[in-house]
């Protein structure tokens, strides 16, 4: 009778153990279900949905140049400058974008009917500008040399400009440093006559011409500096230094009416 209770009471230790294993494995295995997925992998379910206006250039739409007939006041009738900037015409695509909880970018989708074609606008130009830099004037163009009528050196083929810089038909002209250089240029500069309203020293940009020789080739700019004057010389009328009138080295071609002459800087 004893061995049975003892037999008895063993059994049931035995399940009971058993049933707390059972229970423990059931809470492991809760436990991991509930862990799943990963919980080293941050929750990007948060998503971000914003509107982005991408421009986009439009290579075909750049702006033009319009040349206004009225004249500014103030100014000289013949300089031209611009009175309005112009603008390139571009394109505006607006995207619906998504992005997670990290700032990723998720997906990017074009919203229907949210494209813009911003046409280009033209730049004005209108005459009566001043004597600054950008502006530019269409000008009258001749010839001069150190020995023409009325010159100071019309007798010697020695002679200087209205600023006193000494011009020689045989050595060239007196460069800065006070040596004689072949040619007629002056710091690297041609040498020009022009209106008083363009300061002594200003450098111009003159383009589409028809001077040629003395190292100018025709439709090849080229750079002058004002530095005389003459009584016949006003307005758009620039006349370009070019040695001697008896062996001139400088020829223009007069079917080129009128070149463009660009103020790169002014003197003072």
């Amino acid at each position: 009778m004893n061995l049975k209770r003892r037999f008895f009471a063993l059994f049931m230790t035995v399940f009971a153990l058993n049933g707390c294993i059972s229970a423990r494995e059931m809470e492991v295995s809760t436990a991991s279900a509930v862990r799943k997925p990963n919980q080293n992998i941050i929750d990007r379910v948060a998503l971000t949905t914003t509107v982005e206006n991408v421009v986009m250039s439009n290579n075909d739409a750049q702006p033009g140049l319009i040349l206004d007939t009225t004249t500014t006041e103030g100014g000289l009738a013949w300089v031209i400058t611009q009175v309005s900037a112009g603008t390139p015409g571009k394109i505006e695509q607006a995207y619906r974008v998504t992005k997670d909880a990290l700032g990723k970018e998720i997906s990017r989708v074009p919203i229907p009917g949210a494209k813009k074609v911003i046409p280009s606008q033209d730049a004005v130009l209108r005459y009566g500008g001043t004597i600054r830099a950008g502006n530019y004037f269409y000008a009258k163009t001749t010839m001069y040399g150190v020995d023409c009528v009325g010159c100071s050196g019309q007798f010697t083929g020695r002679g200087n400009t209205g600023t006193g810089i000494q011009l020689d038909a045989s050595r060239g002209v007196m460069q800065p440093d006070g040596s004689w250089k072949q040619g007629i240029t002056y710091n690297g500069y041609y040498i020009v006559a022009a209106d008083k309203n363009i300061p002594i020293g200003t450098v111009l940009k003159i383009t589409d011409h028809g001077y040629s020789g003395w190292g100018i080739t025709p439709g090849q700019p080229f750079y002058a500096m004002v530095l005389d004057r003459g009584g016949g010389i006003s307005g758009n009328h620039l006349d370009l230094y070019a040695g001697s009138e008896k062996s001139l080295m400088l020829s223009i071609d007069n079917s080129v009416h009128h070149p463009k002459a660009e103020i790169v800087s002014v003197g003072n």
